[in-house]
């Protein structure tokens, strides 16, 4: 095989011997929105790996993702035979991602926590009614708290000793829309 470089100042041409893996014919997987949590429903073992915008999401290789912001997901699914295949493109774009009125810099800390204790602070932009809520990856709800705050500074600590080591998804929710939506881990 020939390659040729047509953005060499020189237009150099060199030949190099090298091979390409041709994965079988894989159906796409399929991916659904399952209450906010992007899921690859194959079933089997596979390994994954999930894409914004066609840029690979660092650590994200399980088969389910929680978007952190608009934009376009994959996931590549490959097979311990070696087959794989990416999904097609799944738009996530919901209303409150966009056009956040509610809260503003919301920051949570420690993270990861050693003991399963977080503080949620921020800024609130109008008297509110929100829920919070903590849902381990396949979305089992592990914490829900609804809280009715007057603009300004706000700040909560939030208590989950006791919980499993692993990576959560906080969600800070209003009228069933999601308007922040953050990693938080507990590592013991």
């Amino acid at each position: 095989m020939t390659a040729r470089d047509n953005y060499c100042p020189a237009n150099a041409k060199r030949s190099e011997v090298f091979s390409i893996t041709v994965m079988p014919n894989m159906p796409k997987p399929p991916v659904i929105n399952n209450s906010g949590v992007l899921t690859c429903t194959l079933s089997g073992s596979y390994i994954y790996q999930w894409f914004l915008n066609r840029l690979a999401i660092p650590g994200e290789t399980a088969s389910t993702y929680t978007p952190v912001q608009p934009g376009v997901y994959q996931v590549l699914a490959v097979a311990t035979n070696g087959e794989g295949n990416y999904s097609d493109g799944y738009s996530y774009n919901p209303v409150g991602f966009a056009s956040n009125e509610l809260i503003n810099q919301v920051s949570i800390m420690p993270n990861p926590s050693k003991d399963g204790i977080f503080t949620i602070a921020g800024e609130l932009l109008k008297d509110s009614n929100f829920e919070i809520t903590i849902s381990d990856i396949p979305g089992k709800k592990i914490f829900n708290k609804t809280y009715h705050e007057s603009k300004g500074n706000f700040s909560s600590t939030i208590n989950l000793s006791g919980t499993p080591n692993g990576i959560y998804i906080l969600k800070i929710v209003k009228d069933n829309q999601v308007l922040k939506a953050v990693k938080v881990e507990i590592v013991n």
